[in-house]
């Protein structure tokens, strides 16, 4: 009898949405910067693709922004503006890095393309990373070698801004994340009564800091 192997692709299962991801694991994401902690079935030493840690990037992008979104009420304009503008020039060095990491598989596998296949994959490669700096054009006489110096040049000097204009921000958020103990038994202490911190998800944990804000202000205008 004949078999049939299944060749359908294996669904993949991220954490998608801060009402199910743990506020612990969303902190050490951002402690560890390793956005692929956001899959279900990590483990370390697990492998990922480039294709599947660029989605990954994403999706952490995004639940990043929702969590100061949703925090409005404690950041000031200014330093959420800085926020975003952070998020912009971080998802610009991760898509030359991505660019970049292009460029090295097609110098592997370059055997395997005609000189005018690979010329069309630099051609849409740029195209797609045009946007990032308006000094990005297509080389047309580059070789892939140049074609990574070249873009190395572009995510360098974004890297140095980064460094420069947004690593103070990281830095109030390491504390944070170091003393996350510390705000669970103050927010305990507002709310009397213990929290399951383990099993609290991002959504949940901002909704009792919210009651903690409230308790606070109620205090402060002698309705408690």
């Amino acid at each position: 009898m004949r078999t049939f192997k299944n060749t359908m692709p294996k669904k993949n299962y991220y954490f998608k949405s801060l009402d199910t991801l743990k506020i612990l694991k969303f902190w050490d994401i951002v402690k560890s910067s390793n956005v692929c902690m956001l899959d279900l079935d990590y483990y370390e030493g697990k492998r990922y693709s480039n294709d599947k840690k660029h989605e990954l990037q994403q999706i952490w992008d995004r639940l990043y922004d929702e969590y100061f979104i949703l925090r409005n009420d404690s950041l000031s304009k200014f330093e959420l503006e800085k926020h975003f503008k952070g998020l912009v020039l971080g998802a610009k060095i991760v898509n030359l890095t991505y660019g970049i990491n292009i460029i090295e598989s097609l110098k592997r596998i370059q055997n395997a393309f005609t000189q005018q296949e690979i010329m069309q994959k630099r051609v849409d490669l740029y195209n797609n990373l045009k946007e990032i700096h308006p000094k990005i054009q297509y080389q047309y006489f580059n070789s892939l070698d140049l074609d990574r110096d070249y873009l190395l040049k572009f995510k360098n000097a974004l890297q140095n801004s980064y460094n420069i204009n947004h690593k103070p921000k990281e830095k109030v958020m390491q504390e944070q994340v170091n003393n996350v103990y510390k705000v669970v038994a103050n927010v305990e202490s507002w709310l009397e009564r213990s929290l399951p911190i383990d099993e609290i998800t991002v959504s949940r944990w901002l909704a009792y800091e919210q009651q903690v804000l409230d308790k606070q202000k109620a205090v402060k205008n002698g309705k408690q």
